[in-house]
């Protein structure tokens, strides 16, 4: 069979013995070539699969391994931050404590605050601040020129806000505010039937009058100062507010102000939670005349009557007493904003 291909290619009788030599030599050599092409052009395929599937299985597992690590950081990160907000918290809550907890006779005058003026030898609170403005008195103070120096990192997120906002000072605000010089029914700090008297603590707040909202209006004004340089020093933070429970109808000191304009109205989440037990009294967070201050569960309620009561992350705090609390994300209010809430219950100790 061999002889007989050689016979009808290379070795033919007609064909030199010269001819015959370059053609035997010659079809060996292409012969092997093309053996040696396809061999490895097969290793090359069988190489290329191998370093692929490799290469793959390399990459993945990096990737795997990067994200692991990426998930590390990123919670050490937010370890440190929630770290940082906790220490916040929990110095807003010792001025609190300085500045009204600890009194429960003579709340309005401070006699028994544990700081005396040198100079009458009075019992007095070092701090004097001047009365904070009602919502509808803000005035907004940011433009889009001075709004980074004014909010510095935070001024891509507060940038809707700045015909709203003001950083010059806190403001105070409880149940039944409005202008009394507002006629328009859709008009910002409209409310029907408005005169001075909604805006005065010392009557009690017109819509659920309360004995306690006078005291807690002055004293909101000395604690009103420490707000801004809380709020500078934290640039993660959109909002600082004290939530007074204000026997129940709740009342709010807050830094940044917003101007009534900006209204946000919500749904109470009810007071329920005022017939749990206090552990440091015994008894339940709020009696019967302190709920009926609050709307039920499910209620729209108009940022003319807010009450931090009826909000969610108020309730937790109170309810995990001792701890610095970190509630959310969760929508705020009617508007869908996304927040997040840390802060601390102070309790009075009666």
């Amino acid at each position: 069979m061999g002889g007989s291909i050689l016979n009808r290619t290379c070795l033919k009788s007609n064909y030199t013995l010269r001819r015959q030599l370059v053609v035997s030599y010659g079809c060996t050599a292409v012969f092997t070539i093309v053996i040696v092409v396809i061999l490895a052009a097969l290793s090359a395929q069988h190489a290329g699969r191998t370093v692929k599937e490799q290469t793959s299985s390399l990459l993945d597992k990096q990737v795997h391994e990067g994200l692991g690590q990426s998930k590390l950081q990123t919670a050490n990160l937010f370890t440190q931050k929630f770290q940082t907000l906790r220490g916040s918290a929990a110095l807003l809550s010792e001025i609190i404590r300085d500045r009204i907890v600890g009194y429960p006779d003579n709340f309005a005058d401070d006699q028994n605050v544990p700081f005396v003026d040198s100079e009458t030898g009075q019992n007095a609170y070092p701090i004097k601040g001047d009365p904070l403005p009602r919502d509808f008195e803000v005035v907004p103070n940011l433009t889009p020129e001075n709004i980074v120096e004014n909010t510095q990192e935070r001024a891509n997120v507060l940038r809707r806000y700045e015909n709203v906002l003001s950083t010059i000072s806190a403001s105070f605000f409880f149940q039944g505010n409005c202008d009394p010089n507002q006629t328009n029914p859709n008009g910002p700090a409209y409310l029907q039937n408005c005169t001075a008297a909604n805006n005065d603590p010392l009557l009690g707040g017109i819509p659920h009058p309360t004995p306690t909202l006078a005291g807690l209006s002055e004293k909101a004004n000395d604690l009103g100062i420490f707000l801004k340089p809380l709020w500078e020093a934290e640039p993660t933070v959109m909002q600082i507010s004290v939530y007074f429970f204000n026997s129940g109808a709740g009342a709010v000191l807050s830094f940044p102000s917003f101007h009534a304009e900006f209204k946000s109205d919500y749904m109470s989440s009810g007071c329920d939670w005022m017939r749990e037990i206090n552990p440091y009294t015994g008894r339940p967070f709020g009696g019967d005349d302190e709920m009926k201050n609050c709307r039920p569960k499910g209620t729209v309620v108009s940022s003319r009557y807010f009450n931090p009561m009826e909000r969610d992350f108020c309730s937790d705090q109170v309810l995990h007493p001792d701890q610095i609390r970190i509630y959310g994300p969760y929508l705020e209010g009617l508007r869908g904003e996304w927040r997040i809430t840390t802060g601390q219950a102070v309790f009075d100790r009666k």
